[in-house]
């Protein structure tokens, strides 16, 4: 068996791959049925879906010609995950911004409408409840 199309044929191990992880997870959860769904009914066809859906990619990707796949470059990569480690790293802090500084905080909500309700009072004084003892 030799892969026409390596595009599809990676798609749909890829589909399979993310099935598997479905069903898995679904397996510690009650399926119930299909009048009244559990919470791993959905995850199962989810994941059931995906491997056909997967299946069928690995088959064409078999008997149909396709593009083969690009050349994978994994310096640039490489460089990403390790700025992106180096900026979450303990000794990092979150930039501020002169905004978000805090002597200069927006305005919570309480705070505005408290506002909002001292510049338009209401036009008609509050009902009183009634109260259930007679």
């Amino acid at each position: 068996m030799r892969i026409r199309a390596p595009k599809d044929f990676w798609s749909g191990v890829m589909f399979c791959a993310f099935a598997a992880v479905a069903i898995l997870a679904a397996r510690g959860y009650s399926l119930g049925s299909a009048g009244k769904m559990g919470p791993g009914y959905f995850p199962l066809l989810l994941g059931g879906l995906l491997g056909v859906l997967g299946v069928i990619l690995i088959g064409r990707s078999l008997v149909l010609d396709g593009e083969p796949v690009p050349r994978f470059h994994l310096v640039p990569l490489a460089l990403i995950a390790v700025a992106g480690a180096g900026r979450c790293s303990r000794r990092s802090r979150p930039i501020r911004s002169r905004r978000t500084s805090p002597g200069r905080r927006a305005p919570s909500a309480a705070a505005t409408s408290a506002a909002w309700r001292r510049r338009n009072p209401p036009t008609m004084p509050a009902r009183r409840r009634r109260s259930s003892r007679c």
